[in-house]
């Protein structure tokens, strides 16, 4: 407001003079400002600054993109009547509603003070990260001179699965919402259903397989995945935890469980029960997986490859006969990166024994976690047994 340095009033209110200009400019910024509002002026309404401040409060913050605004390079103008920013101060927030999609690394000019980086979590954004027709809000960083985008976090609603109603290719996946596994947003999915011996294809009982022909005996991992520039969500198989092949345009993803299929590349159905950090499966029809009569290793440790996907945790029925003999036979079972044990005369812990001087049969259920080729290992006190049974009953897997 253009008010000049003296005082309204110039020397005592009986020979003081007001000057007419200043008290015209109060008036004509009073307007200007009610103006921004829309409300009528009205010499009776003294609460118009008040709606005003109420307005500028509400949607103060809320900018456009102007004219040269293009991918990649954001213009920015307030929207309506309301004043542009005159400078940028740490925490000042803006929103505004996308008209360009990004493509990559972004910039963000608010009222032409310059060009400023916009970020995600300190990194540069990816393509689609803003996405046509959403509204988003950028919050300017002072002391690193960039603008950081805000990503709005959804309630938690887990993505659960189940076989499907052709259980030996489809699966359920519920509706629910998912962080995406690089940390750059969040997407909700629809229930869906897919087929895994099928080409990926959008939508529902359609194909979900990544690449290739759907393989007997392989363990695959399903994803919920996300196109950022259509908004849309999907899901996927792929025999690849790691490297997915994503279909055309989807960018994001996140891992969900895992499933095993048989010798005739029908999936091994089951049931899944989840948690919030972790997932079992558990095989409707268990998998004989050793079946041992003889060479059980006793001068260490050999590796035995089971029915689980890598790392995982075995959830295992053991059954051990042993021959009628005076000594007791006992079978140590460890995992990757504990000691190669020797399996003493005695139980242990983690020991699984027998003998005519104890037990003529034996069964126990354990849960041992396999390595990266999804074995365990075994050592015995005897490499000759009347037979040894390793019957995997599923796993659990922490996500």
């Amino acid at each position: 407001m253009a008010i000049r340095e003296n005082n309204f009033v110039l020397g005592d209110p009986t020979d003081g003079v007001f000057n007419v200009t200043d008290a015209n400019n109060i008036k004509a910024e009073t307007d200007n400002y009610i103006d921004t509002s829309s409300q009528t002026k009205s010499e009776s309404d003294l609460f118009q600054m008040a709606k005003t401040g109420a307005v500028v409060a509400s949607k103060g913050d809320f900018y456009k993109e102007s004219a040269g605004s293009a991918a990649d390079v954001y213009l920015l103008e307030a929207d309506d009547d309301l004043a542009d920013v005159w400078r940028l101060k740490n925490g000042m927030r803006f929103r505004f509603k996308v008209v360009n999609a990004n493509t990559g690394a972004s910039t963000v000019n608010i009222n032409s003070l310059g060009a400023k980086g916009l970020k995600i979590l300190g990194g540069d954004l990816s393509a689609g990260d803003l996405s046509v027709g959403n509204f988003v809000e950028v919050v300017y960083n002072e002391s690193l001179d960039y603008f950081e985008l805000q990503t709005q976090r959804l309630l938690p609603k887990q993505i659960t699965i189940a076989n499907g109603t052709d259980t030996s290719h489809d699966i359920d996946f519920t509706a629910g919402n998912f962080d995406f596994d690089d940390q750059s947003g969040q997407a909700t999915l629809s229930a869906i259903t897919k087929q895994i011996d099928a080409p990926w294809a959008e939508g529902t009982n359609a194909g979900g397989l990544d690449t290739g022909t759907v393989a007997a005996d392989t363990f695959y991992y399903l994803f919920a995945i996300y196109n950022p520039a259509t908004q849309t969500s999907d899901a996927l198989f792929s025999a690849s935890k790691t490297s997915p092949t994503l279909p055309s345009g989807y960018t994001k993803k996140k891992y969900i469980a895992a499933l095993y299929t048989d010798g005739s590349a029908n999936i091994q159905s089951g049931s899944y029960t989840f948690s919030e950090s972790s997932y079992r499966f558990r095989y409707s029809t268990r998998i004989l997986d050793l079946n041992k009569t003889s060479g059980l290793s006793t001068s260490s440790r050999s590796a035995e490859t089971i029915s689980c996907p890598p790392h995982t945790v075995a959830s295992a029925s053991l059954y051990l006969q042993a021959p009628n003999i005076s000594s007791v036979v006992s079978i140590v079972v460890t995992e990757e990166g504990e000691a190669d044990v020797a399996p003493t005369s005695f139980p242990t812990i983690n020991a699984f024994y027998n003998g005519a001087a104890y037990f003529w049969n034996n069964t126990v259920e354990i849960a041992a976690k396999v390595n990266s080729a999804s074995q365990i290992y075994l050592r015995s006190t005897y490499g000759t047994v009347t037979f040894f049974k390793w019957i995997t009953l599923g796993w659990e897997e922490r996500l």
